[in-house]
């Protein structure tokens, strides 16, 4: 991952109490191949991680939001910073994408 990247990625969560705390479990949590790959993606202003259950019970944890199985979309903002969410189930498997910039 660049450091750039990585430093950029910190700056735009940083100041929201919610997604500061988001990302810093997301950086602990993720392994480490997967978190390179979606923040080698960070200029295009989204970072997108597979979801699994410690994506979900973070969700669920800072935002209140409960994503279970019979969801297919979901679109959300942070009610602090305004950060849009948005996950997407398919067959293949379920991704959310995270707005870098709100």
């Amino acid at each position: 991952m660049s450091t750039t990247n990585q430093t950029s990625l910190t700056n735009y969560f940083s100041p929201c109490p919610l997604c500061g705390h988001f990302l810093a479990v997301l950086t602990s949590t993720i392994d480490a191949p997967d978190f390179i790959a979606a923040v080698a993606d960070v200029d295009t202003n989204w970072l997108a991680v597979d979801w699994d259950h410690t994506v979900r019970d973070v969700l669920l944890s800072l935002y209140g939001w409960n994503m279970g199985e019979e969801v297919l979309e979901h679109s959300s903002r942070c009610p602090i910073c305004m950060r849009r969410f948005l996950f997407t189930r398919s067959e293949e498997g379920a991704t959310l994408e995270i707005e870098c910039k709100p």
